[in-house]
């Protein structure tokens, strides 16, 4: 058992959501409270499993050998630990340095506004003037704002709010592949494919799936209202609902009716080469979740995930017989109780 952890866990817990967690369980499941409690600070020490874990991954549907098979808060930081050197992971938190770092796996064109003068933005909104602002450290969408230059005064006044809100990341509008779009047009809809490098310099995708917005947004982040959807690796299809953080599933999208289940993602083969090959960019940094958009001239780099999210691949209604993805992580690593 990590200690350390768990002493920094309990130190850090944020206890009112924690309650506010037993609440909304007692209330879906009508189990006592108390024994939720109880039950939910034992995954913690066993499984090291947080609150949000419990109630995402519905520990209390499910018994020890089960829960044993998840790849719960606690273990996605040993692995994090195991396969990524910290002196590295700046080349991807920064998102300008990894658009320059990965730009043979990118095809917009962005600017950074921090090493860029008003000009020269103006040069830029020249050839599109609609844009992606996004915090240069951002994370799980947040801060991610779709503007115009139609909506400010002109690109001085543009700039002014932008530099001063830390939106200094600035992209070319992505077109993103028409049957894709077609499910949902108002966000890029991403593919999240998840990779870890082995000791030969190969790697391998543990994981993949699309990631679906919803309720008008124009991110697809789980976060911020999004879905998720399992696809088969190998094939390209999407094999189970889409699931959001509430724990609705869709088999198609509420918003355009169009079919999730059974959809194929386009030159999917293609999103699979190209993480492939991303993987072996910084082989420092063994394991990373990729988000990856599809164009019609095929799949370009979002951003890369050095702390790659645990939940997204194992949310409730993708999981087979209630069981996680931990086997096989544990095929590249071990793990401790």
């Amino acid at each position: 058992m990590n200690f350390s952890y768990l002493v920094r866990r309990i130190a850090d817990m944020d206890y009112k959501n924690m309650f506010h967690t037993v609440g909304k369980i007692h209330e879906r499941t009508g189990k006592n409270r108390v024994v939720l409690f109880v039950d939910m600070v034992w995954c913690g020490f066993r499984y090291l499993a947080g609150y949000a874990d419990y109630d995402l991954f519905q520990f209390y549907r499910l018994n020890a050998a089960q829960r044993a098979t998840y790849l719960t808060r606690g273990k996605n930081n040993q692995a994090v630990r195991c396969f990524n050197n910290p002196d590295y992971t700046y080349l991807f938190e920064d998102k300008a340095q990894f658009n320059q770092k990965f730009s043979s796996f990118i095809h917009r064109e962005s600017i950074d506004l921090k090493k860029s003068s008003v000009n020269e933005f103006a040069d830029f909104l020249e050839r599109h003037p609609t844009v992606i602002a996004k915090p240069a450290d951002g994370i799980c969408g947040r801060g991610v704002l779709k503007t115009s230059l139609s909506d400010f005064l002109d690109a001085q006044d543009m700039y002014r709010f932008l530099t001063e809100s830390g939106r200094t990341l600035i992209e070319q509008v992505i077109e993103q592949q028409e049957d894709i779009s077609a499910i949902y047009p108002n966000s890029v809809n991403t593919l999240r494919i998840v990779t870890i490098l082995k000791e030969d310099g190969i790697a391998d995708v543990v994981f993949s799936s699309i990631r679906i917005g919803n309720h008008g947004s124009f991110v697809d982040n789980l976060n911020s209202g999004g879905m998720s959807a399992l696809i088969d690796s190998t094939t390209g299809t999407i094999i189970k609902a889409g699931e959001d953080k509430d724990l609705i599933t869709y088999d198609t999208h509420p918003m355009t009716g169009k079919p999730i289940v059974g959809f194929t993602v386009p030159m999917f083969d293609k999103a699979i080469e190209l993480c492939k090959q991303a993987a072996t960019v910084v082989p420092q940094i063994r394991y990373v979740a990729w988000d990856v958009a599809m164009t019609n001239d095929g799949p370009e780099l979002i951003e890369g995930n050095t702390f790659p999210g645990h939940d997204i691949m194992q949310l409730s209604s993708q999981r087979e017989n209630g069981i996680g993805i931990l086997p096989v992580f544990q095929k590249y690593m071990a793990f401790s109780h």
